[in-house]
């Protein structure tokens, strides 16, 4: 019963933080102009993903034209959740999320740069003709998800067993339940994406022509586990890294500062840089797409 309550009330518990809203449920139940911030937040990172999907123009400041005022956001959602002319239903998000609700539909914040991230991911499995993506760090699995609803190749997420009970929940309530794996049973003919404690990636012997991605963590994670990481996305051929990072170099969790991928990757000769850019949605946000050979 407890472990019910939790889950039924998963956006106001402390383990939802860093996976749903900016702020709290607290703060944004009892403030506001947290709640306005938040909203100014959505709609911006709405507006951007409508841009990247060539839904509305790029608004350039040099040239002026911004019509933000006139859009009537629920036809811009409905016109940026399609893919090859198919409806994307949003991601089952956990009660107590704060977002937007547009015909009879909720999506927040994780929608957005989940079905962002998912829609690249698809792009670069096709261009370089990829056999699975391992993602290492998922958050509630929303790019997973979203990847699954444009691509038939399997997803395998690598992550701790408190987050990875979170996506099992998540997921399991947005798909249909032999579409997910979970560790320890048999795989079936119908699983997209696989749930797998971080450990197990160093036991596997990984195919080649993989996409590895990783976002939102690999700065934050300690050091020696990251390099561990890289050594095992090293080990595999004709393969892929797409990261989406920041590079703050902030003091971490156990006693140094936060590093950058770029400069883990720096000392593998077999890494190479294809292309690094401003992340489309967010501010002071880097990705970076890398080749092992």
């Amino acid at each position: 019963m407890w472990s019910l309550e939790i889950i039924k009330n998963y956006g106001k518990t402390k383990l939802g933080h860093g996976f749903s809203n900016y702020f709290s449920y607290e703060k944004l139940f009892s403030s506001n102009r947290l709640r306005k911030k938040e909203a100014y937040r959505f709609l911006d990172t709405l507006i951007s993903l409508s841009e990247y999907k060539r839904v509305i123009k790029v608004y350039n400041p040099e040239q002026g034209g911004f019509y933000v005022h006139d859009l009537d956001y629920d036809h811009l959602i409905a016109k940026t959740f399609i893919y090859e002319n198919k409806k994307i239903t949003p991601f089952n998000t956990p009660n107590f999320f704060f977002g937007f609700s547009s015909n009879k539909e909720f999506y927040c914040l994780k929608d957005l740069k989940g079905f962002y991230t998912a829609l690249k991911l698809n792009d670069l499995m096709n261009l370089y003709d990829l056999k699975e993506v391992n993602e290492i760090g998922a958050g509630l699995g929303y790019v997973a998800y979203y990847f699954s609803q444009m691509n038939n190749n399997n997803f395998n997420i690598y992550d701790i067993p408190i987050t990875l009970l979170s996506q099992a929940c998540c997921l399991l309530s947005s798909m249909n339940e032999n579409q997910i794996h979970l560790s320890g049973e048999s795989i079936n003919k119908h699983h997209k994406i696989s749930l797998r404690p971080y450990w197990e990636i160093f036991d596997f012997d990984m195919q080649d022509k993989i996409l590895w991605f990783n976002q939102d963590s690999f700065p934050e994670i300690e050091i020696d586990l990251c390099k561990k990481y890289v050594e095992k996305i090293s080990s595999t051929k004709k393969s892929i890294f797409f990261s989406i990072n920041q590079e703050a170099d902030n003091h971490n969790a156990v006693d140094g500062n936060q590093h950058s991928v770029n400069s883990l990757l720096s000392s593998y000769k077999n890494f190479r840089l294809i292309n690094r850019s401003r992340d489309f949605l967010r501010q002071g946000y880097i990705e970076e797409l890398y080749s092992s050979e």
